[in-house]
């Protein structure tokens, strides 16, 4: 997996922020396994998985923002991006309040 984010494809970083975001209820359920499958397959999945699990809190939220000029430059591909995650939040039938929360500061920050 690259290490710098303008080597990343659209597909990858938005699999790598479902990711992030799957793990905002403290679960990762099969349902939001197989909604990322749908933009990488699965070698590319295990690779960002490894990524991330290498990475703090912190730092994997750093990398989120340091994407903001390659992947949602602007307000429109930031709306976008944003529907997907609220989907993606919306997966397993419920929207917990720690899905929303994050779903909220993502907005803000990005």
């Amino acid at each position: 997996m690259p290490q710098n984010i303008e080597d990343w494809s659209e597909a990858e970083f938005i699999a790598y922020l479902l990711l992030y975001v799957s793990y905002a209820d403290l679960e990762f359920s099969d349902d939001e396994r197989a909604a990322i499958a749908e933009y990488v397959d699965q070698e590319t999945f295990a690779d960002i998985k490894d990524f991330q699990d290498r990475m703090g809190d912190f730092e994997r939220l750093d990398f989120i923002v340091q994407a903001k000029p390659y992947f949602f430059p602007t307000e429109e591909r930031k709306s976008a991006l944003l529907k997907i995650i609220f989907e993606h939040c919306h997966i397993d039938g419920e929207f917990s309040k720690l899905e929303s929360n994050l779903y909220e500061f993502l907005k803000r920050i990005l």
